[in-house]
């Protein structure tokens, strides 16, 4: 879908212009680009609407950033992962040799 498609759709909505720029914010548009889109969906000059992107409240702070997820704890081997290197790996492997019945002949 193009910013011009959302606008429209948003706008035959019932959705006020200036209200329907965060919406196309939101969809990732630059303000330039969402002047082209006013422009080509309302028909209004392109300085226009420049002008009202300008005033308009969308793209004066920043935009928000989804909340971080937070990582399970990562399996033993995975390397790079645990943020302690090799030691989160050879602690598992020193462990896994000493549980292991020793393969070499016993004398006798």
């Amino acid at each position: 879908m193009t910013y011009v498609d959302l606008l429209r759709k948003v706008l035959l909505q019932g959705v006020p212009v200036e209200n329907a720029l965060d919406f196309l914010r939101d969809a990732g548009a630059s303000p330039l680009e969402a002047a082209v889109a006013v422009h080509i969906v309302t028909g209004t000059e392109l300085a226009d609407a420049r002008k009202l992107v300008e005033i308009s409240q969308a793209w004066k702070a920043p935009r928000p950033r989804p909340a971080p997820t937070v990582a399970a704890e990562p399996s033993v081997g995975h390397y790079g992962r645990s943020g302690r290197g090799s030691h989160s790996v050879l602690a598992h492997l020193l462990a896994v040799q000493s549980a292991r019945p020793s393969a070499q002949p016993q004398g006798g």
